[in-house]
């Protein structure tokens, strides 16, 4: 039975490393694609879907592919939307973190967010940003927030050097994030010689309630 490992694209920035841990884990070091190549069978034991970072949760939670590698931040988001929990499981990446950026002394009345699902939980929590507005955004928020004198962010930092640069302060990390393997639950897919029941186990954010 040929086992389907849903990827994220060449457009991602984690694209390049988890397309070498595919290689070694299934023994191709030729292994390649293209921009038109999305779809592509290695073996006879399995075919990779490329697909964006975004929907490597969605595109295995729905079952479309038996098993992907996503980051930790994204299969968060989409366990949150729908409501579904996924089998996480850690792999050793660069660790990056999603947080809540502002300009110190600012009365925050907006929040900016690439995480629409994941700022509403931790947004619940908070006694302090509770009833400011969430607004929807789509990466490369680090000038709108700048710009808003009443607003923060929720974004993806890695380096730091973005929001440096637009002159924000990175107030609060709520996750740390880096790659993950997502399969649904009780599922015993594996990729090569990844074994995922053999990775740690990740749950959701401790300012998720019962989860």
């Amino acid at each position: 039975m040929v086992t389907r490992i849903a990827l994220p694209s060449s457009t991602s920035r984690i694209h390049s490393s988890l397309l070498d841990l595919i290689r070694d884990a299934v023994d191709q070091p030729d292994l390649t694609f293209n921009m038109r190549n999305l779809h592509l069978p290695i073996s006879d034991d399995y075919e990779l879907i490329l697909c964006r970072g975004t929907d490597v949760a969605t595109v295995v939670g729905h079952g479309a592919a038996d098993i992907g590698i996503t980051g930790y931040d994204m299969a968060v988001e989409w366990s949150l939307e729908y409501d579904l929990d996924l089998d996480i499981r850690s792999l050793p990446s660069r660790t990056s973190f999603v947080t809540f950026a502002t300009v110190s002394g600012r009365t925050v009345e907006r929040i900016y967010t690439e995480y629409w699902n994941l700022t509403k939980a931790w947004q619940a929590s908070s006694s302090r940003w509770a009833d400011a507005e969430l607004v929807r955004l789509h990466g490369s928020s680090e000038g709108v927030i700048r710009t808003d004198e009443r607003s923060a962010g929720v974004l993806l930092v890695t380096s730091g050097v973005t929001a440096e640069v637009n002159g924000l302060d990175l107030t609060m990390p709520l996750l740390e994030t880096d790659a993950v393997v997502v399969r649904p639950k009780g599922s015993d897919h594996r990729i090569g010689n990844i074994d995922p029941s053999a990775l740690p186990t990740l749950g959701m954010p401790t300012f998720v309630p019962g989860r």
